[in-house]
């Protein structure tokens, strides 16, 4: 179901960075670009790509390609990777994809096991169902990331160490010190599997029963009461112990991270991406005011592990890297939420996005699963061991939803991914109690009404997945108002673009705001690009502000919201008198309050920083006085398109606004257009 979708899904933001890096882990043992995205999902996509003869990778001996190469820098190269370098790049795409649907299906698979083997066939039957219905696991994996590799190391990483907690065996310590490689190799986010850990063996060690251990030179025995610490301790070490060695040899046991060339840089260097310093972040509009609030970064425990670790080459240089990076620049990213923007979070961001994103069924059983495991503890004996075996996935995923709430990076729902694993398989507990409670017939017909309206739910949605939203709050075409970035709009809705400008807009003007790092001419898009200068291939061209005539005006959500803009938030006093002032420097009719410098006159740095801020205050300006209009269509569910005429680029660009009328003097107002 995710593969056979992906023609009408363009490439996503992050997939050109996992897969190009996946390539150059396999062919070149160099682990420099894009670290922080998790090695393994990141090989594993990358695989098709190395085995496969058709793909060439740009020459990095090359003199105009060995400086990005020297560098990583990451999105040229990938651009040179999949764009310039004769590439199929929708085969290229479909190869990486497929191998992450692999884990989907193993994901979909582990939920159904471990679900029977708690609550019986038609609960594990049931919820791998649901689970493989699920639009968010859908989504996913049919993606070429690492979100499901990372949902999949959580759930393998917690069942396997479970098992570990009630039998002591040779098999259990190699399974559960795997699994948390295959977790650690995959996200960042193992970190939160140490107190999942520490939950799960104190849950255990308060249950009376013995502990049994079968290793070598130790037959039969079992441990009781505080003599069953001592050998728990010593199998999780020895798991530790492997999972170490395992990430070593991910890395080919070698500390540097780059091959061969020692002295060859990271795309940031560990300069910037330690803290090394406590220190204030904000972010500076085009107007010079700050956004949000301003957020004082300090050094924490991952930090100072971090540095010990590089210190003593505990670890490879380039997974300390990846977890030095993450925990940096997750403390602080811009972000949209509700008609809200931040760069260090919202309490609440999760709750709502679980809130809205998931689909009824899902909804329903995991607030029935919730119900149905306290009903279990003040039942009978019988039915509370049962709750007992339901503690490892209730405290796994409520332990990672209390971390979730703390967040900073609220950047994405794909980040809650593994909550929907460990409720997946809890919503057996809802089949069990009606095969308990009711007729079997009864029971069936409530099991096959739950898993048609999952399918129905998904069907409505296919092939856009990642779009998908509920009627709480209208639906996916109204998604863009709640959510963007990576929950709505990552990059992927050019395909049905294309073919939909190619029906209603053929020869006319077309300016495009897209946040992604597809290429829109190779789907026959040729549009002017606006507001997004962040996300055009070359970042060092001379800004300035494009002809705005009239046309058809394509905005993805992202931009729509300007996230990834100098101009967030509402159009307020400063953005205008900031516009007027640079709109005059760009006529080179020099403010008498500024500098009397001129685009002509400035240096060329002064210039073109300055055309930058015009450029996106222009946006800005254009977005503000589309607020309250409807677009006129909307596209793949993110994708808004506006019809504007001569008269209202004019009046967006040149006229009044809201509210600000009495504020923009004559002084500030030019004497004709743009």
């Amino acid at each position: 179901m995710a593969i056979s979708s992906t023609g009408r899904v363009g490439m996503t933001a992050d997939e050109i960075f996992h897969l190009t890096a996946g390539q150059t882990y396999w062919s070149r043992q160099d682990y420099r670009l894009q670290p922080e995205n998790g090695l393994l999902p990141q090989r594993l996509a990358g695989l098709p790509l190395v085995l496969s003869s058709g793909v060439k990778f740009p020459d990095i001996g090359a003199p105009d390609i060995n400086e990005e190469w020297h560098s990583a820098m990451i999105r040229k190269i990938g651009r040179r990777f999949f764009f310039e370098s004769g590439n199929d790049t929708d085969r290229m795409l479909l190869m990486g994809r497929s191998m992450i649907a692999l884990l989907g299906a193993a994901t979909v698979a582990l939920i159904g096991l471990w679900s029977r083997s708690l609550f019986g066939p038609l609960a594990g039957l049931s919820c791998a169902a649901c689970a493989a219905f699920s639009p968010s696991f859908l989504a996913h994996a049919g993606l070429a990331t690492s979100d499901t590799a990372g949902a999949v190391g959580f759930l393998a990483a917690t069942v396997a160490w479970w098992r570990l907690c009630h039998r002591i065996s040779i098999d259990r310590i190699l399974i559960a010190g795997s699994t948390l490689a295959l977790l650690a190799l995959s996200k960042y986010s193992v970190v939160l599997f140490g107190p999942i850990l520490v939950v799960l063996v104190l849950i255990r060690l308060m249950r009376p029963a013995g502990l049994p251990v079968r290793l070598p030179r130790i037959s039969r025995q079992r441990s009781r009461g505080r003599a069953r610490l001592l050998p728990l301790v010593m199998a999780c070490a020895a798991s530790i112990l492997l999972c170490w060695i395992l990430i070593w040899g991910a890395f080919g046991f070698r500390y540097s991270a780059a091959c061969p060339k020692p002295g060859e840089a990271f795309t940031f260097p560990w300069t910037e991406t330690l803290i090394t310093q406590s220190h204030e972040r904000s972010l500076y509009m085009a107007d010079g005011a700050t956004q949000g609030r301003i957020a004082s970064v300090s050094a924490g425990v991952v930090q100072y592990f971090v540095t010990a670790a590089a210190r003593y080459h505990f670890l490879p240089e380039a997974w300390l890297y990846g977890l030095a990076y993450v925990d940096t620049n997750g403390r602080y990213r811009p972000a949209f939420l509700c008609g809200e923007w931040e760069a260090t979070g919202w309490w609440w961001f999760f709750p709502f996005a679980f809130l809205v994103k998931s689909t009824p069924v899902e909804l329903l059983l995991f607030t029935a699963a919730a119900g149905a495991w306290v009903a279990l503890v003040s039942a009978s004996a019988a039915e509370r061991r049962l709750a007992y075996k339901c503690a490892a996935p209730l405290a796994a995923g409520l332990i990672y939803g209390a971390f979730a709430l703390s967040s900073h990076l609220n950047i994405g729902h794909r980040h809650i991914l593994p909550l929907y694993g460990f409720g997946f398989i809890l919503s057996g507990l809802v089949v069990y109690r009606l095969q308990k409670r009711t007729r079997p017939a009864f029971a069936l017909i409530v099991v096959a009404a739950l898993t048609s309206g999952q399918l129905v739910s998904s069907l409505t949605i296919r092939p856009h997945y990642l779009t998908y939203f509920n009627s709480l709050n209208g639906g996916p075409d109204q998604g863009y108002r709640y959510l963007v970035d990576s929950s709505l709009d990552w990059g992927q809705g050019l395909p049905d673009l294309a073919e939909w400008l190619k029906i209603n807009a053929p020869g006319r003007n077309v300016y495009l705001s897209y946040t992604g790092n597809d290429e829109p001419t190779r789907f026959g898009i040729n549009a002017t690009r606006i507001g997004d200068v962040f996300f055009q291939p070359d970042q060092n061209m001379s800004a300035g502000a494009p002809p705005y005539l009239p046309g058809v005006y394509v905005f993805s959500a992202t931009m729509w919201q300007r996230v990834n803009t100098l101009v967030r938030g509402p159009w307020r006093p400063g953005y205008e008198k900031s516009y007027q002032e640079l709109r005059r420097f760009w006529r080179e009719e020099p403010p008498p309050h500024l500098d009397g410098l001129t685009r002509h006159t400035a240096d060329g740095r002064e210039s073109h920083q300055r055309l930058l801020r015009y450029e996106q205050l222009c946006f800005g300006r254009l977005i503000h006085s589309l607020r309250n209009r409807p677009p006129d269509a909307i596209i793949a569910h993110t994708q808004l398109v506006f019809f504007l005429n001569d008269k209202d680029v004019q009046n967006a660009l040149w006229g009044g606004l809201d509210g600000l009328d009495s504020f923009i003097s004559d002084v500030y107002k030019a004497k004709s257009p743009p």
